[in-house]
């Protein structure tokens, strides 16, 4: 779940990755 978290914080901006980062989130979970 950290993981996830610092990626979509990471790539908050771009926009283009926040959907994968989402994904990961799920798996993770």
């Amino acid at each position: 779940s950290q993981v996830a978290v610092k990626i979509q914080r990471f790539i908050s901006g771009d926009g283009y990755i926040e959907h994968e980062a989402v994904e990961i989130s799920h798996l993770s979970q």
